[in-house]
């Protein structure tokens, strides 16, 4: 090996390292109803976002959820290796049972074990909560009429869950908490080496190599999943309620973003669009 090999191997190695790796999660589903329909939207939201998902079901899940939506999602079955080639769980509707047995060290079913073993290897967990919130508004639709105590004792699983670390989110904010998640831990894993190098993750892969650098004139945005509108200024307009840093990777440096006014903007969207002078501009 001379020394152009080595410095192509270090180029390929130091590329690979700041590449966010590719988003794989088990979607548990037991058999709470309240919230189930609303996480729908969410998980198709995630498919779009590029996050590959396969699905397992606990036995009142196939009794009470409605099959044909889960199936319309076209997600896979998995049906082994739930906890070893996955790296995240995504529990849509998370039981008052489960979360209750997971509180407690309690893993004597399907669902309360896979919480149980992806807690035990350090994997994140991210629950849908309204079924098992008695704060929720569902929840308080549903049984408006829970006794304090009772109620209490909910809270206090549900807090004794996010001391384990388990992300709890209201169904209709479960995507974006999983993306949040996914950000955390692409940030965690890159940002030593970016900061180590002084400069950003989309800088040094351009010195890399690994991808283009700005063209002199003004280029167009690259085709993303969705039909990106742009204006006679040349601002990109999107209406999607969640920029995530995939929305924000796809444009040129120097662009002005146009997004929905109650948009969500995830921390890493934010964080690359200042590295790259793209301007985010809420619409009134």
């Amino acid at each position: 090996m001379n020394a152009d090999d080595l410095r192509a191997v270090i180029r390929s190695t130091l590329a690979e390292l700041v590449t966010p790796a590719p988003r794989r999660a088990l979607v548990l589903f037991t058999g709470a109803l309240i919230g189930f329909e609303k996480t729908i939207p969410e998980l198709a939201m995630l498919l779009k976002e590029g996050v590959a998902l396969e699905f397992v079901q606990t036995p009142s899940a196939e009794r009470i959820l409605d099959q044909e939506l889960i199936g319309a999602l076209g997600m896979s079955a998995a049906t082994r290796q739930l906890t070893g080639s996955h790296d995240m769980l995504i529990v849509p509707t998370l039981t008052q049972n489960i979360a209750a047995k997971t509180a407690h060290g309690v893993a004597d079913c399907l669902g309360s074990n896979l919480m149980n073993d992806y807690l035990l290897a350090g994997k994140p967990v991210v629950v849908s909560s309204s079924a098992c919130d008695p704060d929720d508004p569902d929840k308080q639709r549903w049984f408006g009429a829970i006794p304090e105590g009772y109620a209490q004792m909910m809270r206090e699983n549900l807090c004794t869950l996010r001391s384990f670390g388990v992300r709890t989110a209201r169904a209709s904010a479960l995507a974006r908490t999983v993306l949040a998640a996914y950000e955390r831990i692409d940030h965690a894993r890159i940002s030593p080496i970016t900061t180590a190098c002084r400069m950003s993750r989309h800088e040094l892969l351009r010195r890399l190599g690994a991808c283009p650098a700005p063209a002199a004139t003004a280029a167009k945005p690259p085709a993303p999943t969705v039909p990106v509108p742009v204006s006679a200024s040349g601002a990109v307009a999107v209406q999607q309620q969640l920029i995530s840093q995939r929305v924000v990777q796809r444009l040129p440096e120097g662009t002005a973003l146009r997004v929905p006014a109650t948009a969500k903007i995830t921390a890493m969207a934010a964080d690359i669009a200042a590295a790259r002078s793209i301007t985010i501009i809420r619409e009134a």
